[in-house]
């Protein structure tokens, strides 16, 4: 199977967004607070979960489907 375009999936992009995002929210909260300590575990932790909702929240585009391509049809 095979996307049926080259555009990226909008859940990918979305991910990617998520991923950018996350990481100018940390870097913005640790610019507010110096002090502030978030160990790289939680960091990594955080961005994953964000980039996991950025992604399941988001719907399939339009041209987001698959085809069935010759190699894997059923004979």
């Amino acid at each position: 199977m095979r996307m049926q375009t080259n555009f990226p999936a909008r859940k990918v992009s979305a991910t990617a967004i998520g991923t950018a995002f996350i990481t100018v929210v940390l870097w913005m909260l640790k610019t507010a607070n110096p002090d502030l300590v978030i160990p790289e575990a939680v960091s990594a932790a955080i961005t994953t979960m964000v980039v996991f909702a950025f992604g399941y929240f988001t719907p399939p585009g339009a041209r987001d489907g698959v085809m069935e391509t010759a190699s894997l049809k059923q004979t």
